[in-house]
């Protein structure tokens, strides 16, 4: 029997976003149970291992991509840290594979020949998926999140660190969805990738029927309130960007136009009819943990005068006072991936006065201050590289490729790592499970048919100029 990459991909497609609501039910110990949630990161290593193997014994060398170097000289900028920095290794380690830990997705991909139609089916389940949970959500956000939908809440001590498992950690917005995804951040990151294929699968295929697209535009719209009901404010935001960003690489300059004149308009009469209902709310700032805000009140308040206000502890604060902070200390290779020891050395350099930073969760928040925080300047720098190659990749491959199954892949890779540098400024977006796999997963396909096109490039560069070269009586 023929091993098929593609139903194991498919599997965690489908596990992943479920993981902490399926593992709930199984009848195991505490800590049985939080190591399963480890089982499908080692599932994914064990898949590169097998794909590297599988190579090497057809005498097939692995695929060499764009940005290679960049992340092993990352990786190694970590590991200088660690060790200038005196940091505990093992506290590092962790550090680096949170942010890196779904990259062998990429490897595996690039390594290994999948059809266009098993990435068609690949990108159908993200989608229904996508639609599944959002539907979830709009039950949450009018009956309410029951223990039925929380995750287990379980600790995990491995060699002095201790790992809680728990939605309720900081507490939840009120009237906020969660889907089966165990908190409402893991699951608004799910839709976002959701809503960023659909997007691109509705403007940039040509093959789908009038009975096909009423379908997508049903289910973006069910995505989109999704979204809305999980309350976070960022990926509203994001989502709204997907639509002008998506069909400017499309290059489809009338339909902005008409999305910014219609979106304007919908925007004006929410708003309107919100001011009408709720007039204090203009000026007034609610603490959405603690009282219930409609969905549209609660993107209204973003432009409320406290919102803004630099408050301690906020992820404004975060960016100016403990961002300005370690720029001024000018670190090239960071305070070490172990959150702990870098939150020390960021207390230590500003002479003690961020010392409440040590119990603050919001610094990881914004998580370009956290990077910094963690590789200095230079591993920064090479981050902010592999992404700027990736999307010069996606550029290439969606103005290149003739098959629209990776035109698509690549128009939502191209638009994801655009709206992911602002969004990583209000959310750990490459921590969670949700993003993590699934932008590497994009950015692997991506690479694939880069690398693909290049090569294809490549021999006919040579065909043309073995032909040159060949003596007039032989052409």
């Amino acid at each position: 029997m023929k091993f098929n990459l593609y139903w194991i991909i498919l599997f965690l497609i489908i596990f992943l976003p479920s993981e902490d609501f399926i593992l709930k039910w199984l009848p195991v110990s505490e800590k049985i149970y939080s190591l399963s949630r480890y089982i499908s990161e080692l599932l994914i290593y064990s898949l590169l291992i097998f794909v590297i193997f599988n190579r090497l014994f057809k005498g097939l060398p692995l695929r060499k991509t764009p940005i290679d170097f960049a992340l092993f000289f990352f990786i190694l900028v970590g590991l200088i840290s660690i060790i200038k920095n005196h940091a505990p290794v093992f506290g590092g380690l962790i550090g680096i594979r949170t942010l890196l830990r779904y990259v062998a997705v990429y490897y595996i991909i690039v390594n290994w020949n999948m059809p266009s139609v098993y990435v068609r089916k690949l990108i159908f389940f993200i989608v229904f998926i996508g639609v599944f949970e959002s539907l979830i959500g709009l039950l949450q956000h009018f009956v309410g999140i029951s223990s039925f939908w929380l995750p287990r809440a379980t600790d995990l001590e491995i060699s002095g660190y201790t790992k809680t498992f728990t939605v309720l950690e900081g507490g939840i917005e009120k009237g906020a969805s969660i889907g089966t995804c165990g908190q409402s951040v893991n699951m608004v990151l799910y839709l976002l990738i959701s809503i960023v294929l659909l997007v691109s699968l509705i403007y940039g295929t040509f093959r789908l029927s009038k009975h096909k697209k009423f379908l997508l535009f049903i289910g973006l719209i069910v995505i989109f309130l999704g979204i809305v009901f999980t309350y976070s404010r960022g990926a509203i935001l994001a989502t709204i960007l997907v639509f002008p960003i998506t069909l400017l690489f499309m290059n489809k300059k009338k339909k902005i136009m008409k999305f910014l004149a219609m979106s304007s308009v919908v925007i004006a009469i929410l708003f309107g009819f919100s001011m009408i209902m709720n007039s204090e709310i203009g000026t007034e700032y609610k603490l959405v943990r603690e009282e219930y805000v409609n969905p549209i009140d609660n993107i209204r308040m973003i432009f409320s005068s406290k919102y803004v206000e630099k408050t301690e502890g906020s992820r404004l604060w975060v960016l100016k006072e403990i961002g300005g902070t370690i720029l001024k200390s000018f670190t090239l290779i960071g305070y070490s991936p172990d959150e702990f020891t870098a939150r020390e050395k960021i207390v230590k350099v500003s002479k003690g006065t961020l010392t409440r930073l040590i119990r603050y969760k919001a610094f990881e928040d914004v998580y370009w201050v956290a990077i910094i925080a963690y590789f200095g300047i230079i591993g920064t720098s090479l981050f902010i590289w592999i992404l700027y190659t990736l999307y010069n990749c996606s550029k290439f491959v969606l103005n290149t490729t003739q098959d629209y199954t990776f035109f698509i892949i690549a128009v939502s890779m191209a638009t994801l790592i655009v709206i992911t540098f602002p969004l990583t400024l209000l959310v750990r977006t490459f921590e969670f499970r949700t993003f993590g796999f699934h932008f590497w997963l994009l950015a692997g396909l991506t690479m694939y048919e880069y690398l693909r096109l290049k090569a294809k490039t490549k021999l006919k560069t040579q065909s043309l100029k073995d032909q040159i070269l060949l003596p007039a009586e032989i052409r």
